[in-house]
């Protein structure tokens, strides 16, 4: 898996919508194929260039630290809880900064580490529209210092990101080794 820093160039930079499409450009354009290959990104705070992570560009390797590694990380994710029934499944935002704080702890095991330290902090909903109907993306950013715990599911979890909304720059774990 690589990651490389690519200019990122749409009408509107506030609407999700049409930065995603922005970013599925740069990898069709980029790749030569359809742009479907798995990828995500974060957009960098200029809204002009996103760090996009994915097996088909050429970039920097990635690659996951070994299990006992102390690392920094940031995540910007959508916090949600599934709510299924028999028809449907649903997504209720998770709003406190303590229950933020849960979901990502309760995730970690699965994802190959465990959490030695965390901030967290709420930030406005992406605003994305569609053919006109504009719908809303609850996020939160988490930082701190993590310990990695299994080295195949971190590496896992860095190629394919945690939680919903991935495909519009949520998601993304930045990890970088603590010396």
């Amino acid at each position: 898996m690589k990651q490389t820093l690519a200019p990122v160039s749409c009408n509107d930079s506030s609407n999700a919508y049409a930065i995603h499409k922005a970013v599925w450009d740069v990898m069709r354009k980029g790749v030569g194929n359809d742009g479907h290959g798995r990828y995500q990104y974060l957009l960098m705070p200029d809204r002009q260039r996103a760090l996009i992570r994915s097996a088909a560009i050429a970039g920097d390797m990635v690659g996951a630290p070994i299990s006992g590694t102390r690392c920094k990380f940031y995540i910007e994710a959508n916090p949600v809880n599934s709510i299924r029934n028999t028809k449907n499944t649903t997504y209720e935002p998770i709003i406190g900064e303590q229950e933020q704080m849960d979901w990502l702890a309760g995730r970690a095991s699965g994802c190959g580490f465990s959490i030695a330290d965390v901030d967290v902090s709420s930030m406005p909903p992406l605003r994305a529209v569609k053919n006109g109907i504009p719908w809303y993306i609850n996020r939160a950013a988490f930082s701190g210092v993590l310990i990695v715990t299994d080295q195949d599911k971190f590496a896992n979890t860095l190629h394919r990101g945690i939680g919903r909304s991935i495909s519009f720059g949520l998601g993304m774990l930045i990890a970088e080794e603590i010396k």
